[in-house]
């Protein structure tokens, strides 16, 4: 079969889409969607082999794209996946924070395993909330207690 596309709609969490992380190996973009009823039924329907989790907040599935992958013994080095804004051309920029509410495109197709494969191709961020990191929680002694 060829390669089929499907979109997914939810919150997202832990976007690393614009610089592959390579903590555990190879480099992978990567991004969590929590999925509803609706995309969790159409996220069954493709057949992918990814495992559905669930958290406090819901349930959802990790969306990856390789940077590097051994198609018929070459390696092929893939571009990271395109992001857009809410119009779906505009490119966006901003890092995207937990509980943006974003659509994917995901690729996915028959593996030689015999099983179904997937690729993020495609982010776009339809209301973005912007990233921040938390407060480092720093004690401070009172003046009077200073040691000069």
């Amino acid at each position: 079969m060829a390669t089929q596309i499907a979109y997914f709609t939810g919150k997202a969490k832990w976007a690393k889409v614009f610089k592959p992380d390579d903590k555990f190996g190879d480099p992978v973009w990567s991004i969590l969607l929590y999925l509803d009823e609706a995309n969790l039924e159409n996220f069954h329907r493709t057949g992918m082999t990814m495992k559905p989790k669930t958290d406090e907040e819901g349930t959802f599935v990790t969306f990856r794209r390789g940077q590097f992958k051994n198609i018929k013994n070459e390696r092929v080095e893939f571009k990271p996946p395109e992001v857009v804004g809410p119009d779906g051309t505009t490119p966006f920029t901003e890092t995207i924070g937990n509980g943006s509410q974003v659509t994917l495109k995901v690729e996915y197709f028959d593996t030689a395993r015999g099983t179904k494969g997937s690729r993020l191709a495609k982010v776009r961020v339809d209301e973005h909330v912007p990233y921040v990191t938390e407060p480092q929680d720093v004690a401070v002694a009172p003046e009077n207690t200073l040691p000069f």
